[in-house]
């Protein structure tokens, strides 16, 4: 039995559960009986994430951002994980907050306290996996610069894309594209993975 396999709520880290097997080996597994049980525990051990460092898509560590719409930092994903907490400061300007997420990815807008033009920020990321957060496992610089051009790709689809199931199952995923107008005469879609290499592509 592969535990990712399971619904990724039905067992939790830290706690002990009774298990039993039974099998189809003597005739219909609904008709065979259980056999001995054992009791067995999952660990908690959360695996370290932080910007990506490697110089391809989604390399966010010690970059130049923008601060406002369609401007993104991205984290090394984490199997299992089901939120992100992202904590961005500056000592000198006595900036400290932290923003938690449902997906690795963080929008650089709309902050209560926002990230100011021209100034660097320190960025840590831990991820959450059943009801236990990571510890912060490394640090990047993002500086903001709000002359930065947005990149091409952004410019041209202005709306909001979504690629499901997440983790993706039998090489099978479903993208839905919102906010194309009438007069869009041609799309280019390619999808990478999170270390670069194009896995689909379509005109």
């Amino acid at each position: 039995m592969v535990f990712s396999e399971l619904n990724p709520s039905s067992l939790k880290g830290g706690k002990h559960y009774f298990t039993r097997v039974r099998t189809d080996k003597a005739g219909p597994v609904a008709d065979a009986h259980w056999g001995a049980g054992c009791e067995m525990g999952l660990g908690t051990t959360v695996n370290c994430t932080q910007l990506i460092e490697s110089p391809t898509y989604g390399h966010s560590c010690n970059e130049t951002r923008r601060y406002g719409p369609s401007s993104f930092i991205y984290a090394q994903p984490v199997f299992g994980a089901s939120q992100y907490e992202f904590r961005i400061f500056n000592t000198g300007e006595g900036y400290d907050e932290t923003y938690v997420r449902n997906t690795y990815i963080l929008e650089l807008n709309g902050f209560a306290n926002p990230l100011l033009d021209g100034f660097s920020y320190q960025v840590q990321v831990r991820a959450r996996v059943s009801d236990t957060w990571g510890s912060y496992c490394g640090t990047c610089s993002v500086t903001i610069d709000n002359q930065q051009q947005m990149n091409e790709h952004l410019v041209q689809a202005a709306g909001e894309v979504t690629l499901w199931p997440n983790p993706a199952r039998d090489g099978q995923v479903y993208l839905n594209i919102d906010g194309i107008e009438a007069a869009t005469q041609q799309i280019t879609v390619d999808v990478k993975d999170i270390y670069g290499q194009q896995v689909y592509g379509q005109a």
